[in-house]
Parts: C-alpha cells; sequence; structure tokens
C-alpha cells in the first residue's frame, strides 16, 4: 500500500524514494541533518499548540512573554515526544533553531492576536482547533495509507499539512499532491466531498488554501502508479527531475551515483 508521504517525496526526486524504500540506503548522519530534525520538531509541536495559546493569548496582554514561554516548554518537551528520531547530540542544535524561531513565533503572535480581535475569543479558538490531529488514514480501494497532521471541520473537512522547510512562492507540487491524497482518503472513508484543504508553512506562519480540482486529482492517482511500479523493481533515471540543484543538496548523492 502506498504511504502517501512516500508521494511527496517522490514528485521531488523519484530516485530517492527508489534508493530509500527499494534499496533500504539511510543517509549518513549530518548537521545539516540535526539542525532540520530539531527545527522540524520544534516547528511542528508549536503549530500543534496554537489552541494552547490562543487560551493564553486572549487572557493576558503579554503575548511575547507567553510565546517565548511556550517554546522553552516546546524544547523541553520535543525529545520525549520524538523520542523515535531524537539523537542525544541534536540538543547543540537548539540554541541555533530557537533563535531562528523567536522572530518566527513572533509571526504567529501576531496572526493569533488579530484572529482573537477579529472574531473574538470563541470563534478564534474554533477556527484553530482541529477536529483529529496526526489523523491515521487508509483505503484499500485506493491502495494508500498516511496520517495527516490536522483535520479541521467547517462545513466541509478540510486537511492541513505542516511544512517546516523551505517556503515557496505558493505551494510546492509535492505538498499540493500529498494534501490532495489525503483529501480522496478523508472522501472514501466519510463518503463526502472534500473539496479544499491548507498547507500550513510555519516559517512564514501562513496557511496557503489548495483546491482539489480534477487536474490535481488526476495527478495524485497518476503519481500513486508511478510510486507503486518503482517500488516494485523499477529504476529511475539519475537526476529524472532535471534539476542539478536537488542533487547538490541531497545527502544519498554519493549512493544515488554509484546505482
Amino acid at each position: 500500500m502506498i504511504s502517501v508521504s512516500d508521494l511527496s517525496g517522490f514528485i521531488y526526486c523519484p530516485r530517492s524514494v527508489y534508493l530509500s524504500r527499494v534499496l533500504g540506503v539511510v543517509p549518513p548522519g549530518s548537521d545539516p541533518q540535526g539542525r532540520g530534525m530539531v527545527g522540524h520538531a520544534i516547528r511542528r509541536e508549536l503549530s500543534m499548540r496554537q489552541a494552547k495559546l490562543v487560551r493564553k493569548i486572549d487572557s493576558s496582554e503579554d503575548v511575547e512573554t507567553i510565546l517565548n514561554s511556550e517554546l522553552e516548554a516546546v524544547i523541553s518537551d520535543i525529545p520525549y515526544i520524538f523520542s523515535e528520531r531524537w539523537v542525544e547530540g541534536y540538543s547543540k542544535f537548539i540554541p541555533e533553531v530557537r533563535s531562528e524561531v523567536q522572530s518566527e513565533i513572533q509571526l504567529l503572535g501576531e496572526e493569533l492576536s488579530a484572529l482573537i480581535s477579529d472574531l473574538g475569543f470563541e470563534r478564534a479558538l474554533e477556527r484553530v482547533t482541529p477536529w483529529k490531529t496526526e489523523y491515521i488514514l487508509r483505503s484499500e480501494a485506493l491502495n494508500m495509507k498516511g496520517r495527516v497532521d490536522k483535520v479541521m471541520r467547517a462545513d466541509c473537512f478540510e486537511p492541513v499539512e505542516i511544512k517546516t522547510g523551505r517556503v515557496p512562492d505558493g505551494v510546492w507540487d509535492g505538498d499540493r499532491v500529498q494534501l490532495c491524497a489525503y483529501a480522496l482518503l478523508l472522501e472514501e472513508r466519510f463518503k463526502e466531498g472534500v473539496s479544499h484543504g491548507f498547507v500550513e508553512y510555519t516559517r512564514v506562519q501562513e496557511r496557503r488554501p489548495v483546491v482539489f480540482t480534477e487536474k490535481l486529482r488526476r495527478q495524485v492517482i497518476h503519481a500513486r502508479d508511478l510510486l507503486s511500479e518503482l517500488l516494485d523493481g523499477g529504476l529511475p533515471d539519475i537526476c529524472p527531475h532535471g534539476q542539478p540543484r536537488k542533487c547538490e543538496s541531497c545527502n544519498l548523492v554519493d549512493e544515488c551515483y554509484e546505482v
């Protein structure tokens, strides 16, 4: 069964998915990888705590203190929350990541404060409180499975995927496909249409909408089928995406050129 998270990786580079999923190549540890893991963990956990922050912000004028206090709580908690991926040496990256995230959470505080001001506390809390988090979905009919970060429940289900890395001008193609795949799984489970969702880019504190058009749905199915062929042993060409810069930043590049 195809993992939805692999669809995003497949869109980015089919060969990297082949190396990791078919050949079982594990990239060597590196400082950028460790720093990325720490940054991902902190930013993702802060996103998961937005409802908690709204409750605190509504009852206090000192938003900056609230945010920094929660940031320190997150830093203390992440080795336990992400225990399967946490390495003792990762602690050395915390000061640098803390400095980066402190500027980002100022944006978060401004967004949440404005939301409370515009909508009032109850509606603001409703807006940021997910119906489900880390919600597991699978479908034999679609031959896909996955775990969506958040599902909001408004007039319809709205899947939300949290992304903590680089921010595009719009939405990365892989993020768009991944989010739409979750929508198809939600539709299959609940027999209810899902028209749109959001990709949450934490570095700029923006939820960017994605409309699930016929073209995008077709792209999900096509990527699923190609990925299925790859997992059955179909070796992609080197640099199948035609973007050498991706290869330069890939931690599997040495192994890739040896296969």
